[in-house]
């Protein structure tokens, strides 16, 4: 409950810690007082019998080595989280809840074996056909920095930069995203449509005062380039990423349509 009320960065305070120490010794006198009253171990009826008594001692010294932890200076709070799960030894209906869950694991695993398998098949087709094209960004040409004596990015960037890019399809694949998509250049808020001047030291022939140039139409060589979206981590070019973007993908449309 105290870790709702921490804010990760800073460090507790006082009322945090006698709460948290409060609750860890309600806790421990709690297991103590129903050890004296059935015995610790050696019989049926015992306390230590019982496997819901068993993951309470758990996470009472669990909990007190956090508290050994943290007072030389290292911040777990593992088992601390795991407090909460000391409803289920008290809760009648939860401990059946848990007790059918643990006993439906098996199944389980072997519809996790399937669900692993499918995303094995279209992680494999995935690299067949989709290997490096993430890459695919639209260059300028390279003379054009220097033409226009303007300070361009060599590819072009969404204002989210790599974590949603415009990613391209070259001349030679089927696609629908071409470099001709590319939204136009923008000041002030407001979208340039002229094209670039003819001549090299960039003047405007023929517009007004107000207007502006769409440089992104420069944008127009699709080829691979280094990075791959959200940092380099979402891409088909082996195995182990097409295994997690296929992962993403499976995940991220269950949730869509629960």
């Amino acid at each position: 409950m105290s870790l709702g009320m921490y804010w990760p960065g800073f460090e507790k305070s006082d009322n945090i810690k006698i709460l948290d120490a409060f609750v860890l010794a309600f806790f421990v006198i709690e297991m103590l007082i129903k050890m004296l009253a059935k015995g610790g171990f050696g019989y049926k009826e015992s306390y230590l019998s019982n496997h819901w008594n068993k993951f309470d001692i758990f996470i009472n010294f669990g909990e007190a080595f956090d508290y050994f932890m943290e007072s030389f200076g290292f911040d777990l709070q593992v088992f601390q989280a795991l407090g909460p799960m000391r409803l289920i030894s008290r809760v009648a209906s939860m401990r059946d809840v848990m007790t059918v869950l643990l006993d439906i694991l098996p199944l389980l695993g072997s519809v996790l074996f399937l669900f692993l398998f499918v995303i094995h098949i279209f992680a494999v087709m995935a690299v067949q056909l989709w290997a490096g094209q993430l890459r695919n960004r639209c260059f300028l040409e390279e003379d054009i920095p220097s033409k226009y004596n303007m300070s361009l990015d060599p590819y072009y960037t969404t204002k989210y930069n790599e974590q949603y890019p415009f990613i391209c399809s070259p001349d030679n694949m089927n696609g629908e995203r071409r470099c001709r998509d590319v939204p136009p250049y923008k000041e002030n808020g407001n979208a340039c449509s002229l094209a670039p001047p003819r001549n090299a030291a960039g003047a405007l022939v023929g517009a007004g005062a107000n207007a502006c140039v769409n440089w992104n139409m420069l944008y127009n060589i699709c080829r691979a380039g280094d990075q791959n979206p959200n940092m380099g981590a979402i891409n088909f070019d082996n195995i182990g990423y097409a295994w997690i973007a296929i992962f993403q993908s499976a995940s991220i449309g269950t949730c869509a349509g629960a």
